[in-house]
């Protein structure tokens, strides 16, 4: 045999080799990580990552608090509203699924949601159809977590999907701003890594992790609120990490859109509402590239400008805080000071540019956008007729209780949850698309008025209780950072403390009674309401710890 055939003879077996030494590499941990879980579903180790489960016996779906686990790695965290929905859909149902983060979810009450009040404008409408509105909406989540609850929910029998989500897109999970994740630029691996985590294993590997290290949100010296955590988390507008955030942000609503559609489901892209006008940006950044002579010129001009707004000198400061942004107009407080002082003056559409930038330009991003606002108006344009836009952010704009087109605290509990009239006004503006989605043979069956604002508070059993609670959760998150960084911090906790203590009255037994009763009256309307039966529980326990607080000062 010749050496070029010897040659040739042992190639195959190189080749074999190789093969050998990559199926080792690959197939053995597979196999190792593949009989781990099934030792461990076994062993009944974990839990089924789901956002809804089976009730005991079998005739509905509930949702299950499990579901946040697989990208928050915490023992603590956000948890879905308690909803149930029939296994079997009954025929003549409108099933609606309702997507999104804290501002879908209602908080801090989702009792008083625009998805709850969108049920009672339907049923209202139409009588004669069943329509069941599930909000799927958690605090803290962002677009990568509502794609894995959509894919969930096209399992569902879904008519029609709503999406209203876009504020935690930087600072939510796998954003270069989050607390709870790695930054993450590849949305293959993002979304690999939660099917990883999702797994019995990976949820025995995040068990471990959380024995080693307290978890996020726990006490660890000082209390922590869930913002808290950010407010060390400054990214500037220029990051490049930004572009992969709008590139997720519109792959991940591409992608819900084309899972709804599979499942037959119609899709309404909502628009996000933010309050411009009553909201200092949460952190400020200069650009990059500024000198140290830059810096100090601009501080010259900047704080001129504040002395003169603080003396009510408005068309000065205007002057110097222009001045400033001609050397550095990256400093989102700027514009936000710019904004008020145009307020001032009556330049009512200058102060809104201004107010907008302010927002697009905040370093601690828990507002929608600009560009998040632009790439919902873009997508729902561009998909057909299945897919609809509610441009809430023009409604917000163009209601009669936003003075000269600014929304602000008429609508808006803080930066961006919306009080009892902002979950109404939205609610009515996602109505009328909603209706232009329902299949002629339900528009057919029009009939009833729609409730008002005074209706809908009956029609939800809202309380003075209720009043005072949200006004107490208002003012504590206040109190606290990121809220403590804002320029108009304290104009602000004084506003949410005089709010707390005009309510104060709410608090007295008799009030409580009066709230029981009212809650009682709506259990009787409504006898499968959850959400309803939670709050009677709840107030009943805060009657009996009053009653306990005042035996205890007599």
């Amino acid at each position: 045999m010749s050496e070029a055939q010897a040659q040739l003879q042992k190639q195959p077996d190189r080749r074999r080799r190789w093969l050998f030494r990559l199926a080792a590499i690959t197939l053995v941990p597979v196999l190792f990580l593949l009989v781990c879980e099934i030792g461990l579903r076994l062993v009944g180790y974990g839990d089924e990552i789901r956002f809804f489960r089976p009730s005991e016996d079998g005739a509905f779906y509930r949702t299950q608090p499990v579901f946040r686990l697989p990208i928050f790695q915490t023992a603590q965290g956000p948890t879905p509203i308690p909803q149930q929905f029939p296994v079997k859909k009954k025929p003549g149902t409108y099933r609606i699924f309702v997507f999104g983060g804290s501002a879908a979810d209602g908080f801090p009450a989702s009792s008083f949601s625009f998805s709850r009040m969108l049920e009672r404008f339907l049923s209202h409408r139409y009588p004669t159809t069943r329509f069941e509105v599930i909000n799927t909406a958690m605090d803290a989540v962002n677009s990568f977590l509502v794609y894995e609850v959509a894919r969930e929910c096209a399992g569902y029998q879904p008519d029609l999907c709503i999406v209203y989500a876009g504020n935690n897109e930087v600072v939510g999970p796998f954003g270069p701003a989050t607390v709870f994740s790695n930054f993450c630029p590849s949305l293959t691996m993002i979304r690999l890594s939660i099917r990883l985590r999702s797994t019995r294993f990976g949820q025995l590997l995040r068990n471990a992790l959380l024995s080693l290290k307290k978890p996020l949100g726990e006490k660890q010296g000082n209390a922590k609120g869930m913002m808290e955590l950010f407010a060390g988390e400054r990214v500037r507008p220029s990051d490049p990490r930004i572009e992969r955030v709008y590139e997720h942000f519109r792959r991940n609503l591409l992608d819900i859109i084309r899972i709804a559609r599979g499942a037959g489901a119609k899709v309404i892209l909502c628009t996000v509402a933010t309050n411009v006008r009553q909201c200092a940006p949460f952190a400020s950044m200069h650009r990059a590239d500024l000198s140290d002579r830059e810096l100090q010129r601009w501080k010259s001009f900047y704080e001129e400008g504040v002395a003169l707004e603080s003396g009510g000198k408005h068309p000065e400061a205007i002057q110097k805080y222009r001045q400033a942004a001609g050397i550095d107009d990256q400093w989102a407080a700027l514009h936000y000071r710019l904004g008020r002082c145009l307020l001032k003056v009556e330049e009512f559409e200058d102060a809104g540019e201004e107010f907008m930038r302010a927002r697009d330009l905040d370093a601690l991003q828990f507002r929608a956008d600009s560009r998040i606002n632009g790439i919902i108006k873009d997508l729902a344009a561009g998909n057909g007729q299945d897919v609809r836009l509610v441009d809430a952010e023009d409604a917000f704009n163009r209601s009669e209780l936003s003075p000269h087109g600014l929304p602000g605290e008429e609508l808006f509990l803080d930066h961006v949850h919306l009080n009892f009239q902002g979950n109404y006004l939205l609610a009515k503006t996602v109505f009328k698309k909603v209706e232009q989605a329902l299949p002629e043979s339900i528009r057919q069956g029009a009939g009833g008025l729609a409730p008002t604002i005074e209706q809908m508070a009956d029609e939800l059993a809202r309380t003075g209780l209720d009043k005072w609670r949200i006004a107490t959760i208002v003012a504590r998150l206040t109190e606290r950072p990121p809220f403590t960084g804002q320029i108009d911090h304290a104009e602000r906790l004084a506003a949410a403390r005089s709010r707390e203590k005009a309510l104060e009255g709410h608090i007295r037994l008799e009030a409580i009674d009066d709230a029981l009763a009212t809650c009682r009256e709506g259990m009787q309307r409504r006898p499968s309401d959850l959400l309803l039966k939670i709050r009677y529980q709840e107030f009943s326990d805060f009657r009996r710890r009053r009653l306990e607080t005042l035996r205890r000062h007599k």
